[in-house]
């Protein structure tokens, strides 16, 4: 039986904080801590721990593979 993630988050490495052309203060962005970890946070806001998982498609394709995620 195939097994399908039907409710996956991805970011661009790079998600822009202030300054980009369709940021908002209350939008998402993400704030680099170390090598392969990052915090998304929300405006000024700390919201949630994140890895490279979130941004690297080799990552997330070998977890995939770990727990047979087709």
């Amino acid at each position: 039986m195939q097994v399908i993630d039907i409710h996956n988050h991805f970011f661009p490495k790079r998600m822009a904080g202030s300054g980009g052309a369709l940021w908002h203060a209350e939008l998402p962005w993400i704030k680099h801590t170390e090598p392969e970890k990052a915090d998304i946070m929300v405006g000024d806001r700390f919201f949630r721990h994140i890895y490279s998982a979130c941004w690297d498609p080799e990552v997330r394709l070998r977890e995939m593979d770990r727990d047979g995620i087709d």
